[in-house]
């Protein structure tokens, strides 16, 4: 997918810009952790968050594909999409009819410009080409960005569960979805 379109930045005059996604291989995980690396994190989260993507991306071209957004030819947003055994419920991706989005990331000063909406409509275009019906995803309650964007791109809750800590509660979001 890609797309060009007028952008304003600070100080600088307009000019086009093209963003493109596309899937990744398994020689880009050093672009998924720069993605990572933009947010503000305690140093023991963020390599959490590596080590984990770093499991992750074992999985690719199994059970995961990534997709990797760039914006002017820079690597700024990634999302996830699992075919199967997501976190070991079928509600959430069985392989045959229901699949996962999941590790949505953008680079926090590209938020609210219709990138994540990109990705997501690629991951869900994505899934429907490999004959997946349904999409499933799950966000913490208390992201109301990512709750409102997803709820924008009508994605409906049918459970809520518990995070990876006691005090996170996340709800977990499905979408019909077709070729």
């Amino acid at each position: 997918m890609s797309r060009a379109d007028l952008w304003a930045f600070p100080g600088k005059a307009s000019r086009q810009v093209e963003t493109t996604i596309c899937e990744l291989s398994d020689g880009d995980l050093d672009a998924v952790t720069a993605i990572v690396g933009s947010f503000s994190f305690a140093e023991s989260r963020h390599k959490e968050i590596i080590a984990n993507l770093a499991d992750e991306f074992t999985e690719l071209g199994i059970n995961r594909v990534f997709f990797l957004a760039r914006f002017d030819g820079q690597p700024v947003g990634m999302v996830q999409l699992i075919l199967q055994h997501a976190d070991n419920d079928p509600e959430l991706a069985d392989g045959r009819n229901v699949a996962h989005a999941h590790s949505l990331w953008l680079k926090k000063h590209l938020h609210r410009r219709g990138l994540a909406s990109d990705l997501m409509r690629h991951v869900e275009r994505q899934a429907a080409e490999r004959g997946f019906t349904t999409l499933t995803l799950g966000v913490e309650v208390d992201n109301v960005a990512a709750v409102g964007l997803y709820k924008k791109l009508e994605y409906l809750e049918f459970k809520r569960k518990q995070g990876r800590v006691p005090s996170e509660q996340l709800l977990l979001l499905r979408k019909r979805i077709s070729r």
